[in-house]
């Protein structure tokens, strides 16, 4: 076996004191660019993308806009957009309701969905028309839950009409305060009287439970008490 000359041993330990020292730089560049990249994970406010800012005089008064433009409207704190042949709120011109006729403004709101007008109109709520004169106001039918029953049971906010089959029932109410307003019909078409849960308050003051046999009750809650609104 041939012994290293002492050469042979520098050249070996310059080589891999070499070696070491391209480590070190690779390493340390490894690092560098690990250390870029996270600073720019950070999303920083000067490379967000900005619109041209206009107050609505500004903006009205820009001329040849070219359709599909965008700007920010300082004044309305939105984005508007230019639909050639005027500035729209962006928010507002992206509602799709099949016909695109969509017309707002702080108190009303409307709504033509193929010629069929839906209308919100200084707390009035319009359907079939864009002009209410009502509360509520509907041009045309409606629907209402209507169901039987043949034994006891309880009126819940799902019900509005009931059907009894059968007689000597008890159909429990809820309690009035909590649900003003709201109305049942009771049609008792049994060979026999039915009875509420608690008592309403008849036509000439007095307090009844009879739901008499073949007969209907139209209810309504003030609130208080259960009150006989119309009976046939």
């Amino acid at each position: 076996m041939v012994e290293p000359t002492e050469a042979d041993i520098i050249q070996s330990l310059c080589s891999q004191f070499l070696i070491c020292k391209i480590m070190k730089k690779i390493k340390l560049t490894i690092i560098a660019i690990i250390s870029c990249w996270s600073s720019y994970s950070q999303i920083e406010a000067g490379l967000l993308l900005g619109l041209t800012n206009a107050t609505t005089t500004e903006m009205n008064a820009i001329s040849g806009s070219i359709t599909g433009s965008i700007l920010y409207n300082t004044t309305e704190n939105a984005i508007f957009q230019y639909n050639g042949s005027s500035w729209v709120n962006a928010a507002a011109n992206g509602t799709n309701l099949a016909t695109q006729d969509v017309i707002q403004d702080p108190e009303t709101r409307t709504y033509d969905m193929n010629t069929q007008n839906l209308g919100f109109i200084n707390g009035k709520v319009g359907i079939g028309t864009s002009s209410p004169n009502s509360t509520f106001e509907i041009t045309g039918s409606f629907s209402s839950p209507i169901r039987s029953t043949s034994v006891n049971t309880s009126l819940e906010v799902s019900d509005f009409t009931l059907i009894m089959t059968e007689k000597n029932l008890t159909i429990i109410l809820p309690a009035a305060g909590g649900c003003k307003g709201r109305i049942y019909i009771l049609k008792n078409i049994a060979n026999g009287n039915n009875f509420t849960s608690i008592n309403y308050i008849k036509d000439d003051g007095t307090a009844d439970d009879k739901l008499g046999k073949q007969k209907i009750f139209w209810l309504q809650s003030d609130g208080i008490n259960w009150h006989l609104i119309n009976k046939a």
